[in-house]
């Protein structure tokens, strides 16, 4: 079995010094060997699910995959989720229909809590003075 170092230095030279997620070039220090599919969601150490990205990506990312992440991880890191589905998708292991089922959930409680803060902003414009001094 090779080592992480080896399979680092393997991947490097089929992929370059390019960050798999952001596309950017780094030196050798600055790429992380990175599992596509996390070891503790079942990912394996092979090569299939082993890709090379810089450690702001890596970081990022950390354990998270698009069908499964938080809408705080998602809201935290707007413009990295997409780059994150288009590296899952490149690597064959992105799951749409349940991305897509996770992504309409977070809509419809985005929604809910809309109308929750729409109706405390009725609330307060009808019924509440208008005292500046008065917040006791």
């Amino acid at each position: 079995m090779k080592s992480n170092k080896r399979k680092k230095e393997k991947l490097l030279e089929e992929l370059g010094n390019v960050c798999q997620i952001c596309g950017k070039t780094f030196p050798t220090e600055k790429i992380a060997l990175e599992h596509i599919i996390p070891k503790c969601k079942g990912g394996r150490n092979n090569k299939e699910n082993l890709s090379v990205v810089c450690q702001s990506c890596n970081s990022k990312k950390g354990k998270n995959i698009s069908s499964t992440c938080s809408l705080k991880f998602l809201l935290e890191n707007k413009d990295f989720f997409l780059k994150l589905c288009k590296y899952e998708n490149r690597n064959l292991v992105f799951k749409k229909e349940l991305t897509l089922k996770k992504l309409q959930e977070y809509e419809e409680k985005l929604k809910e809590d809309l109308e929750f803060i729409k109706s405390i902003i009725k609330e307060i414009e009808e019924n509440f003075n208008g005292g500046n001094n008065n917040e006791r």
